[in-house]
């Protein structure tokens, strides 16, 4: 969520609340970068019309299942689209009402899991709400704790819950990342994976197990208790410790519930009743393991919530000694070493040592000591257990230092109730300086460290943000000296990742007291050119990392003549300006060393007999595509026109005049091209398209060449670039649809099926280019870069931000002539396949595996217009019965054209005849894989309403913006210009996106409809397939439907019930048997055989047990399967469940007036008390 001094300005001004009726807590700013935000106030307001008055309802009504739980997630919906849209008065009733149902007795822990995530969604914010408008008791919180932890309650009896399964463990992705690490460990290498777009989970993120999100959930509420919560709790937990025992959970339980935010005149009921008891206890324990980390804890959070209360001075010595002995340093005595030291978490080191700095000078003191005592250790010769919790604490230290600098000097914390640091304590600029000074010698120690790479760079840039003068000139001097190197590569992909990460410092040096850092940066990239090495994927890798970074930010306009226009122009500025006329020899440069590496990907036939179609591509050049192709965007986006003119020359000539093959070399050369026509249409389409359809018009001509099984390289080279180019702009590419057609009609004949995905490929860009909502530009800025340095300075610019204000991103929103085109383009290659269909299926035609697998890829290419292709308006079909039943929410899209099939609902018709072909194909065409595989294809276009391309999902995208985000973020330093600590307007392009894109994966839907029904059949008809290859691909498209469509596995449980039942012999039966267990043990985040739905229950588990026996080791492996999967994927689940009066009365809070006297609403109460009393 994008917040910053804007959010005042956009949202908490009076005309805002005028025009929504009321003040919103916190809003998705992004959504104002919209090309449909217009729209969205009125949207929200009728879908939190609907969340307040059913979820409320749904409580009322007893009715947990499944009316609670699906209003609950329109609520968690809301909240991910909207933000915390809504009045304080509706914000306060909504927390309530979720800690309530967290409270409800004997409420499962799947239940008690959501609605502590619902409850850390709806305080995540904690500023919103003071502890005077809001009170929650906390002895409630701590039984439903007892109830779900404590050993002795759960040991007995049959109270399961899930258990936490932790980042890393059992995570595919995570596993593939630490084998890289573990082979390729080294400087550089984490960064580089960022700029793939890799980037594990943030510490903030929500949390994903029960035992994760109560303990949040605590933390969160914790303000929130009474004033005599502190002296209830001590009571509580205070008599149960004991120094001497192993056990240390009752420290950890007072850690989590103390209250530590207390006002200052409350202290009397806060840390004065706790501090010098836990103090004591803290000297000493001194050896003891009674929970030393949960004390440290306590006097973190102390420090930090509740700055100035404390004075930590006399303490200090103390302290840094228990630090360094927690480090577990390899210091010995006569060859003897004491290793039983305990644990403490740099997190709350760093936060204790960061808000116990005074004036005074005495921490400051101690720090410069300890770091000194320590640096040694950081030295990459030195490597040991000991190496990640230094690196670690280095960056916490940098990144708390600058959250507390933020904290005490801008305006948005001022006014908020949380406690403020006391002026006479408040940081000095000196203090800075000095903080500064002391953390980075031992992170330049730390810089040439083969592993948490990382670490590093994440404590430079936090440094290099408060003070750039200090931290900017060694590196740049380090990576200046290691480029002359031959022999030290790691020396310079070292130093390359340590610049990277102060780029932005570096770039806006003249707003922060450090003018000569723009003039590094010109012969820095050109530099560092050479490290695109095709030997070397590492430096590559790095280097390409490099100059991304630098080219979000810096605009390659050559500024030489400004000196003309701007008599202003300091020395620094002047030399800076001159520098710029190499920026087209940069870039120029730049492409060679593509082409290098291009030219030395070809991947060429060791035999004669082997086609070209059926060469693959290795999982480096996969991963070297994908830099080029995010490197190339960055660098071509931010040219000026005259030098993407001279880059386009240049390219064309490299692409036109050699030949590549397709998989690797021609692929790359084609991802170039992709990104050359999403940076410019118009001038690409121009320099590439005729001349394209005039040589495949050319290679087309023959009938032999049509028939041809092996195609030519020149052929199918061309339509890779052909398929490419037409990735654009929807309204430049309708000036060529006339001149592509006939070499389409042409190309869909081929019979090579390597080439006739190609061609398919082709079709589906135009349609996909015509039909999709995206950005045309994301410059560093919204100027004209033509009109540079005429009109305005860009070297005055670089590293500056945008305001939302300011940001004036143009939009592609297809137009009523692109969805003419659409439909026409439907009309002339879907229809007439359609047609050839229903001929086979009435017996008037015959119909070639071939030629069906042809029919197959152009129905697949039709589909990516599936923005014009709306779902069928029709009645979803009901299965779960509930009091208030979900209705369908359309969320606002943007594009209101559609198109269709003779006026008929395009997905209703392709659902009704697929499902006759593939009936026929299952009854007599049961061995053509390829046909039935292609087949899964289309039916995962027919369901899912927006296709994208392969890659990461958006949880795992917003984990990587949210990366970027904290590397290039600029608040914290002395900049003046506001634009000079903005986000980047290219994060708040990828913050669009990601928010355009987040409103298509969170649909409301009432239900499955018949259409959707139909697909979810055909898909577990083939999910037990008698193939293997037919049966894996169909199961994974069954379940995402079976995780988007809520209870959609309802309809599926008889069917897997009578053919568990039905029995049988032979191979085909086993592979039916074998699929349908699969499905069963599926999706992996909720197998169907774990649903906590009885009626499910109860018919599969009987079925899986009375099944017939098999001999099969691969059946009866999964067989054992399920009592594991249960174990993971089951927990408890209430057969009987009365909600509590305190849920019932914060849900009424949330009814309108109307709702809440309506008399149908209180005789359908009584009714639902009659049934939870019965």
């Amino acid at each position: 969520m994008i917040q910053d001094d804007e959010f005042e300005v956009l949202v908490e001004c009076p005309e805002r609340a005028k025009v929504l009726g009321f003040k919103p807590q916190q809003e998705v700013v992004t959504n104002r970068l919209l090309p449909y935000a217009d729209e969205l106030d009125k949207e929200s307001q009728m879908f939190l019309e609907q969340v307040k008055t059913n979820l409320a309802k749904a409580v009322v009504l007893r009715e947990m299942k499944p009316a609670c739980g699906a209003w609950s997630s329109r609520l968690m919906k809301y909240i991910r689209i909207y933000g915390l849209k809504f009045s304080k008065e509706d914000h306060i009733a909504f927390v309530k009402l979720a800690y309530e149902l967290v409270l409800v007795p004997d409420l499962e822990p799947c239940k008690i899991h959501k609605f502590a995530t619902l409850f850390l969604m709806l305080t995540k914010k904690r500023h919103l709400i003071s502890p005077e408008e809001m009170t929650l008791p906390w002895r409630p919180l701590y039984e439903v704790g007892k109830k779900l932890f404590e050993s002795n309650a759960t040991h007995i009896g049959m109270y399961h819950y899930l258990t936490q399964k932790r980042y890393g463990q059992g995570n595919k992705e995570s596993d593939i990342l630490d084998m890289i690490r573990k082979f390729l460990s080294g400087d550089g290498l984490d960064d580089a994976m960022y700029l793939l777009g890799i980037a594990g989970p943030d510490e903030t993120e929500l949390p994903t197990s029960l035992e994760s999100s109560y303990l949040m959930m605590v933390k969160n509420a914790r303000p929130y208790f009474g004033l005599s919560a502190t002296k209830e709790i001590l009571a509580e937990f205070l008599p149960h410790i004991c120094p001497w025992a192993n056990d240390s959970q009752i420290l950890a339980q007072l850690s989590v519930f103390l209250p530590v935010e207390l006002q200052p005149q409350h202290a009397a009921h806060g840390h004065e009743l706790w501090f010098e008891e836990l103090t004591e206890l803290w000297d000493t324990c001194y050896n003891a393991q009674c929970g030393i980390s949960d004390l440290m804890a306590i006097f973190a959070g102390l420090a930090k919530r509740n700055p100035g209360a404390v004075d930590w001075s006399p303490l200090a010595p103390k302290m840094f000694m228990r630090f360094l002995h927690a480090l577990n340093l390899p210091v010995s005595y006569k060859d003897m070493q004491y290793s039983k030291n305990y644990s403490l978490y740099t997190k709350h080191i760093a936060s204790w040592i960061v808000w116990s700095i005074r004036p005074d000078g005495v921490v400051l003191s101690q720090l410069r000591s300890f770091l000194g005592g320590v640096e040694s250790y950081l030295h990459s010769a030195n490597q040991g257990r000991w190496s990640f919790k230094l690196r670690h604490l280095l960056r916490k230290l940098a990144r708390e230092f600058l959250v507390r600098v933020r904290r005490e000097r801008e305006k948005r914390f001022e006014n908020r109730w949380e406690n403020q640091t006391p002026p006479k304590m408040k940081l000095r600029d000196e203090d800075i300086t000095e903080f500064v000074s002391v953390v980075l010698e031992p992170t330049l120690q730390a810089v040439y460290s083969r592993t948490g790479s990382l670490d590093v760079s994440g404590a430079l840039h936090n440094l290099a943000t408060l003070r750039p003068a200090l931290v900017v000139p060694p590196l740049v001097e380090r990576l200046q000296s290691a480029l002359g190197s031959l022999t030290e590569p790691h020396r310079v992909t070292a130093a390359m990742s340590a610049v990277a990460a102060v780029a932005r410092p570096l770039l806006c040096g003249p707003d922060n007291g450090y003018p000569a850092g723009p003039t590094h940066v010109v012969p820095l990239l050109l530099a560092v050119l050479p490290g695109l090495d095709p030997n070397d994927i590492k430096k590559t890798l790095v280097s390409l990392h490099f100059i991304l970074v630098f080219s979000w930010m810096v605009p390659y306009v050559d500024c030489s003549a400004a000196a003309e226009y701007w008599p202003d122009l300091t020395d620094e500025e002047l030399l800076t300006c001159e520098s710029t006329a190499q920026f087209e020899d940069f870039v120029l440069i730049f492409l060679e060393r593509l082409f290098v590496i291009i030219e030395s990907s070809v991947s060429e036939n060791v035999r004669l007999d082997t086609r070209e179609s059926e060469l693959g591509r290795s999982k480096t050049d996969a991963v070297m595509e994908t830099a080029l192709s995010s490197a190339a965007t960055s660098v071509l986006m931010q040219c000026s026109p005259k030098i993407f003119a001279e880059a386009l020359r240049k390219f064309k000539k490299f692409a036109t005049e050699s030949t590549f093959e397709t998989n690797v070399s021609g692929s790359m050369v084609g991802v170039l091209l992709r990104v050359f026509a999403r940076v410019d249409s118009e001038a690409t389409l121009a320099a590439f398209v005729p001349k394209l359809c005039e040589e495949l018009g050319e290679l087309l001509a023959t009938d032999e060449a049509l028939r041809d099984e092996n195609p030519p390289r020149a052929l199918l080279y061309r339509l890779v670039l052909l398929l490419h180019v037409l990735d654009c702009d929807g309204t430049v590419l309708l000036k060529y649809v006339a001149r592509i057609a006939p070499v389409l009609d042409r190309a869909l004949k081929l019979h090579s099926p390597y080439a006739i995905e190609r061609a398919c490929e082709v079709l589906g860009h135009m349609f996909s280019s015509l039909c999709y909502i995206d950005l045309r530009g994301w410059k560093s800025s919204a100027r004209d870069y033509g009109a540079a340095p005429e009109k305005w300075l860009p070297v005055r610019e670089w590293g500056h931000g945008c305001l939302l204000t300011d940001a004036g991103f143009d939009w592609h929103v297809p137009n009523a002539e692109e969805a003419a085109c659409a439909q026409a383009l439907v009309d002339r290659y879907l229809r007439p396949e359609l047609t050839r269909l229903r001929q086979w299926l009435d017996g008037e035609r015959p119909m070639c595996r071939d030629r069906r697998l042809r029919c197959f890829h152009i129905l697949c290419a039709a589909l990516g217009c599936g923005t014009f292709m709306p779902a069928a308006d029709e009645e979803p079909v009901a299965l779960a019965e509930s009091l208030v039943p979900p209705t369908t929410f359309p969320l606002t899209t943007g594009v209101s054209h559609c198109v269709t099939l003779d006026g008929e609902n395009v997905r209703a018709a392709l659902t009704r005849l697929l499902l006759e072909v593939q009936e026929r194909l299952l009854r007599e065409r049961t061995d053509d894989t390829r046909g039935l595989e292609m087949l899964i294809q289309v039916w995962e276009r027919v369901v899912v309403q927006r296709t994208r391309a392969a890659g990461m999902g958006p949880e795992a995208r917003m984990r990587s913006y949210a990366v970027l985000e904290r590397a290039l973020d600029g608040h914290g330093g002395r900049a003046r210009a506001p634009a000079a600590s903005a986000r980047l307007r290219m994060l708040l392009a990828d913050a669009a996106r990601l928010q355009d894109e987040a409103r298509f994966d969170l649909v409301c839907d009432a239900g499955i409809a018949p259409t959707a029904l139909g697909a979810l059949h055909a898909l577990f008809d083939l999910s037990i397939h008698p193939y293997s290859s037919v049966r894996v691909n169909a199961q994974a498209r069954l379940y995402w439907m079976l995780g988007h469509y809520a209870y959609s596995y309802r309809a599926l449980v008889p069917r897997l019930a009578r053919l568990l039942a039905a029995g049988g012999h032979g191979d085909e039966w086993h592979a039916r048997h074998k699929g349908a267990l699969y499905v069963m043990l599926g999706p992996r985040t909720g197998p169907l055989v774990a649903k906590q739905d009885w009626d499910a229950v109860g018919a599969l588990w009987p079925a899986v047990l009375t099944a017939p026996l098999s001999e099969k080791p691969s059946i009866l492996k999964l067989e054992q399967a399920f009592g594991d999967t249960l174990h993971r994927h089951f927990p408890a689940v209430n057969t009987r469940l009365a909600m509590s009066a305190g849920a019932v009365a914060a849900a009424r809070a949330l009814l309108p007036p109307a709702a809440a006297a309506a008399p149908q609403l209180a005789r359908r109460e009584r009714e639902a008390q009659r049934r939870e009393a019965y």
